[in-house]
C-alpha cells in the first residue's frame, strides 16, 4: 500500500504539489529551493511566536508583558 493511499502524504502534496512536480521534472534551481525553505522557516517562526504569545496571554500576562517576555527570549 502506498503512502498516498494511506493519506500520509496527501496534505503535503495538497500544499506543495506544484513544487513537487517541478522538482520531478527538473524545473528548479538551488536559489528557488533556498527561497522556498526560507519562507517556510519564516512562517514556522511566526506560528511559533503566536503560540507562545497566546500561551502567555492565557496565563494571565498582559499584552505588554507578553511582548517583553517574548523579546527577551529572542536575544
Amino acid at each position: 500500500m502506498s503512502s498516498v493511499s494511506k493519506n500520509i502524504l496527501v496534505s503535503f502534496l495538497e500544499r506543495n504539489g506544484s513544487e513537487v512536480e517541478n522538482m520531478i521534472r527538473g524545473e528548479w534551481d538551488m536559489d528557488e529551493v533556498l527561497a522556498v525553505r526560507c519562507e517556510e522557516a519564516r512562517e514556522e517562526g511566526k506560528e511559533e511566536a503566536l503560540e507562545k504569545a497566546f500561551s502567555l496571554l492565557r496565563q494571565g500576562y498582559s499584552i505588554d508583558e507578553a511582548e517583553k517576555l517574548l523579546a527577551k527570549r529572542e536575544t
